[in-house]
């Protein structure tokens, strides 16, 4: 039977991706780890650069398997390559295992700056003038200040600041980043008006989910086909953010 790896370092936060594993060690330096099945299919979700054909090679991101290398560079807002960082909190992607590299991630500093690296076909890495231009090194999300949270679906990213208001880019095909039904995408951070004292979000593939903690709510938006914003539908998406119960009855 397979047994856990020990990581022998205190660890801040971590994530899970499809084929892939970030880490945040005590000191706030992020490690990236994964399989890269072709440089063709890779998207940059790694935030380590280009992927290169050197397979076996422990010191650079190679197709093939990766052991942890660390993000040591990262591009800050006004477009120029800087030493990271130190970060407390990681999201890394998932996709589906037939296009397992269309992914993007999301890592958040001390500083409440927010940083993507990835896939950016819906404009889900929030990076406004950059369109639909995908990247492969981690860059800040320019405008935002005191991020606290976040959480990365199929084809958007969702970004919690400290005052408790909560922003959304990429697809917004059936809701999931709270936006008019008319607003099929954005590629740049927008408010999702009708929330306010969030405390927390999670994000599944095509819906969203936030939680008030202090009033003890929790809101939803966005794909509800198999009932998983615990209202019926009849498959049909939730296009705004309204309280949900919590499929108790």
């Amino acid at each position: 039977m397979p047994k856990p790896q020990e990581i022998k370092e205190d660890i801040r936060d971590l994530s899970a991706g499809s084929r892939h594993t970030f880490l945040i060690d005590g000191n706030g330096k992020v490690s990236a780890a994964g399989f890269i099945e072709s440089k063709e299919s890779y998207y940059g979700h790694l935030g380590l650069g280009q992927v290169r054909d050197c397979q076996g090679d422990n010191t650079q991101l190679c197709v093939g398997q990766n052991v942890f290398l660390p993000v040591s560079e990262v591009v800050n807002a006004a477009g120029e390559m800087v030493t990271a960082p130190p970060f407390v909190l990681v999201y890394a992607g998932s996709g589906p295992q037939s296009d397992s590299g269309s992914m993007h991630s999301l890592i958040i500093s001390e500083n409440g700056k927010a940083y993507v690296s990835g896939n950016n076909n819906k404009g889900q890495l929030c990076l406004g003038d950059l369109g639909t231009t995908s990247v492969d090194m981690f860059t800040e999300v320019n405008g935002l200040d005191n991020v606290i949270d976040g959480a990365v679906g199929a084809e958007f990213t969702l970004l919690l600041t400290g005052d408790g208001k909560v922003y959304g880019c990429g697809s917004n095909d059936v809701g999931q980043i709270g936006q008019p039904p008319q607003t099929r995408s954005s590629s740049g951070p927008v408010l999702i008006k009708e929330l306010n004292g969030i405390t927390g979000l999670s994000a599944g593939q095509s819906f969203s989910l936030f939680i008030n903690a202090n009033e003890g709510t929790v809101w939803g938006s966005g794909s509800n086909l198999f009932i998983q914003q615990c209202e019926f539908t009849d498959g049909n998406p939730l296009l705004t953010p309204k309280v949900r119960d919590l499929c108790t009855d």
